[in-house]
């Protein structure tokens, strides 16, 4: 939906304007570029706007690249918590995007 500027299914969700506030930089002078609920890192050569987290037992990546339309979701039994728990999950996503056809 928010790679589709707020329409999902062919219905919209959110505003064109929400999203477009929901992804602007609300505090530019950040290292990630924080927006509402988002932010925008660089990886590998592409700019990439999501979210990353978990909990007890959870761990997530959610990013997409705004220049291709490509995103990758990647959820694990994990914990977050737990020094490196993330890496392999960003790796996982990595590995996505290279071999995406964006």
């Amino acid at each position: 939906m928010m790679m589709n500027g707020g329409v999902w299914n062919g219905t919209r969700v959110l505003e064109r304007d929400t999203v477009r506030e929901m992804l602007r930089s609300q505090i530019p002078d950040t290292t990630y570029g924080q927006r509402l609920l988002w932010y925008r890192t660089r990886s590998r050569g592409r700019v990439l706007i999501g979210h990353s987290g978990g909990d007890s037992g959870v761990a997530t990546v959610s990013f997409y690249d705004p220049n291709d339309d490509v995103g990758v979701v990647v959820l694990a039994n994990g914990n977050w918590l737990k020094v490196r728990a993330r890496w392999p999950l960003q790796q996982i996503m990595h590995l996505l995007f290279d071999r995406s056809p964006g």
